[in-house]
């Protein structure tokens, strides 16, 4: 009889530390799926931020060349 209650002790033991495994793989998943998510987010903010400067070295370049062309017509005005 001794054995039979070691052996379902044993099995107890065992189901114990399979509910806890469980338990601890579902936390990791969770938090695994929760770090994809603030990836996406910080992907989504550096394709936000990379658009932002394209857009900024455009309106420069759009910037420049309107000084030259005012360059061009004050150099024009004064030679009148």
């Amino acid at each position: 009889m001794e054995e039979a209650q070691n052996a379902v002790e044993a099995f107890l033991g065992v189901k114990t530390a399979l509910d806890n495994a469980f338990q601890s793989a579902k936390q990791i998943a969770l938090n695994v799926k929760e770090q994809a998510a603030a990836i996406k987010q910080v992907e989504d903010a550096m394709n936000a931020l990379n658009a932002g400067a394209k857009e900024m070295a455009a309106g420069a370049h759009e910037t420049r060349v309107g000084i030259q062309t005012l360059n061009q017509v004050a150099q024009r005005l004064k030679a009148m």
